[in-house]
């Protein structure tokens, strides 16, 4: 069976949304006068993944090294447009403002950038109407049928990952982040002001080809069994808190 879709021009994919975006989008929206989160999450690395183990080499991609006391750890950060209502390119006919040059998450959506999460109807905004059987899209297995511009969209999307991870590593140092909630469990926010992120993309850029050693972070998780667990094997883990005055929000993603 395939599934369908035809966008409908709804808008519901444009507001109260956090927009993840590369660090070419995210320069671009910064310049634009708007505010971007960084969203950060690690998880521990004791040894490289085995070639055949897929899942884990495409963490590895889009992750920067790290250290967790002892324990060697990937971290990923994403940098998000936190969007309370509408996007501000949301026109009055609905349509995009920035249509040409909008981010690759907006030309992918409904689809998966991961690929190894099914599409699931029901956890999209689109309206029932918009999954129309005229116009396949993707076959249950996963494979996107004829629309090379989708194709083309996701592609470059998970290789903008891969060349950004040490981009936003050397951001992450120049801002002083230090702490990532534990991957499947959350997410460490972080809201830097203007001028403070205006300098650590800055200095980023001049730092761009230096050698570095692993930076040390701290994982963050409300679960006392993952507290306890790393504890046990040399991690260091706490729970939401002020981070070294830095004040930092926590995304839960639920489970126990």
């Amino acid at each position: 069976m395939d599934i369908h879709f035809k966008c409908t021009q709804c808008g519901k994919c444009c507001q109260d949304l956090r927009l993840p975006l590369t660090i070419t989008e995210a320069r671009r929206w910064f310049a634009a006068g708007r505010d971007l989160q960084l969203l950060c999450e690690a998880t521990p690395w004791p040894t490289e993944p085995a070639p055949d183990n897929l899942q884990a080499l495409h963490w590895r991609r889009r992750s920067f090294a790290g250290m967790n006391g002892m324990l060697p750890a990937r971290v990923t950060v994403i940098l998000t447009a936190n969007l309370a209502g509408r996007c501000p390119e949301l026109q009055a006919d609905m349509r995009c403002g920035i249509y040409e040059h909008r981010p690759y998450i907006c030309r992918i959506y409904p689809a998966e950038v991961n690929p190894f999460r099914r599409l699931d109807i029901k956890a999209k905004l689109c309206p029932p109407e918009a999954w129309d059987p005229k116009n396949p899209l993707f076959q249950t297995g996963g494979a996107t049928l004829p629309d090379p511009d989708l194709q083309d969209a996701i592609l470059r999307s998970r290789e903008a990952d891969f060349v950004d991870a040490p981009v936003k590593q050397r951001l992450s140092a120049a801002l002083g982040l230090d702490r990532a909630a534990v991957s499947g469990e959350g997410f460490v926010m972080y809201s830097p002001d203007r001028n403070e992120l205006a300098q650590a993309f800055e200095r980023a850029d001049e730092s761009a080809g230096d050698d570095q050693q692993p930076p040390r972070w701290r994982f963050v998780s409300k679960r006392p069994r993952t507290l306890a667990a790393l504890e046990t094997v040399g991690g260091i883990c706490e729970a939401p808190q002020m981070s070294a005055g830095r004040p930092y929000d926590y995304l839960d993603l639920g489970g126990t």
